[in-house]
């Protein structure tokens, strides 16, 4: 866009600068052309008038009113007869169709001069009908400089719109890769969730620079904000986990006891208490591994897997599962090899199958494929459940999100979270796709 911007304010002054030129040299011929024409036209009619005038007092008498004219009269056979202009430069050139441009000196002047050197002058001829001609010499010397005046501020000017073109040229470059920039970084934040993220700055003097400044400013903000509120809940889950442990070992105490005394009605009632209680802590203990990966804790156990039996082992695992639903699992695993945390990746596949299972109606296919295109593995999970609704798809990565089709089964919305954790870890790129009718989910690392 910059660079068509400049093409064309480039083709608008080259056209103005030849429009400039043009207009210059056609009014400097107008205005010679016509004074000369006015003095012939002049000449002719007292001529028309008595043919018996004195030509050379017509002559003398105009010179006295245009001192920067002069005239020669040819007879027929071409030799000068009357004027004061004694010799016709050799060098002349044509300036227009009909007149010609050529220098004289002073000693080329029959009458007294006031200029030293040369000076330029346009001339042209009229012809009489007894075959004499009349030569009209006009001193062009001042519009000639007039014009070469106006050739110079007119390449000042074009100069100056060049300048101009130039520099906006470079400040639409920087103006556009400043933008690339932010748009860039945006993006960049939306689809990984880093708010670690910050717009590169060059510069503090420009209005770009300035927003710049203050939208890593407002990142800031909302990432200190942000770690403020996983804080929160990492605290909580950690602070309450120990009390609620003692509180389940309480309720299975009391669980023993009611199975001993043989009163079965309580022993449903605490089963159910402690059932409860498993529940929040694997929410807890889901939270708190959650924190542990997005804190980056668990580098240390990276180490090169393989990732096709990993994948592989992960199937055989809910094949029965999958089968006691009417379900089964068709599997298309290429030989690849990664490095990366092989527990946190078998939940990150275990957790992508259980929600496959879970939302599959029977009779159906779940698909599960590790390709290792350009040695970078891609792992795609394709069910035939429900799906995600559009509107859903940013949000299921949330912490305790859960769309409306899985509000009434088992979970408590932190799996797709954790995924999300684990494949930011690793590096990798997840994204959600129909599979009309289901749902895909595809990991490239």
């Amino acid at each position: 866009m910059a660079l068509l911007f400049t093409l064309l304010l480039g083709a608008s002054v080259t056209i103005l600068a030849y429009f400039i030129n043009q207009f210059n040299e056609a009014s400097l011929i107008r205005e010679v052309e016509l004074g000369i024409d006015t003095n012939i036209a002049s000449i002719r009619d007292w001529v028309d008038i008595d043919m018996d005038v004195d030509i050379d007092d017509i002559l003398t008498q105009l010179y006295r009113n245009h001192p920067n004219t002069w005239y020669t009269w040819f007879d027929p056979q071409g030799e000068i007869r009357y004027g004061n202009l004694s010799e016709v430069g050799q060098q002349n050139s044509l300036m227009a169709e009909g007149i010609v441009r050529f220098e004289i000196l002073p000693q080329d002047v029959r009458t007294p001069v006031d200029f030293e050197g040369y000076r330029t002058v346009a001339a042209k001829v009229h012809t009489f009908p007894d075959g004499s001609r009349l030569l009209v010499a006009q001193d062009i010397e001042e519009a000639l400089e007039t014009r070469q005046r106006m050739k110079v501020l007119g390449g000042i000017t074009i100069l100056l719109m060049l300048a101009v073109i130039g520099t906006s040229f470079f400040i639409s470059n920087y103006v556009v890769a400043m933008i690339n920039n932010i748009a860039t970084t945006s993006r960049q934040i939306m689809t990984t969730g880093d708010l670690s993220r910050r717009i590169d700055i060059n510069t503090k003097w420009d209005d770009l620079g300035n927003l710049a400044a203050t939208l890593n400013e407002m990142l800031s903000r909302i990432e200190h904000l942000m770690i403020g509120v996983r804080r929160v809940s990492d605290n909580i889950a950690h602070d309450l986990r120990t009390p609620l442990s003692r509180l389940r070992n309480r309720i299975e105490e009391l669980d023993m006891h009611l199975q001993k005394k043989g009163d079965s009605e309580e022993h449903v009632f605490t089963e159910n208490l402690i059932k409860e209680a498993d529940r929040l802590l694997l929410t807890f203990n889901a939270l708190l591994r959650i924190s542990n990966i997005e804190s980056g804790k668990r580098h240390s156990e990276f180490a090169e897997i393989e990732l096709d039996e990993l994948v592989q082992d992960v199937v055989d695992f809910y094949q029965p599962l999958a089968e006691n639903n009417g379900i089964s699992i068709e599997s298309r695993i290429e030989a690849s090899k990664l490095f990366g945390d092989r527990d946190l990746l078998f939940q990150v596949v275990a957790n992508l199958l259980d929600n496959a299972v879970k939302f599959s109606p029977s009779d159906t296919v779940i698909e599960v494929a590790l390709s290792a295109d350009s040695s970078n593995p891609t792992l795609s999970v394709r069910d035939r459940g429900p799906g995600i609704s559009d509107e859903d798809k940013p949000r299921v990565f949330d912490r305790f999100f859960r769309t409306e089709e899985s509000r009434h089964s088992q979970g408590n919305g932190l799996g797709l979270s954790l995924v999300a954790a684990v494949v930011e870890m690793h590096r990798a790129n997840i994204e959600l796709r129909d599979a009309d009718p289901g749902l895909e989910i595809l990991i490239r690392f």
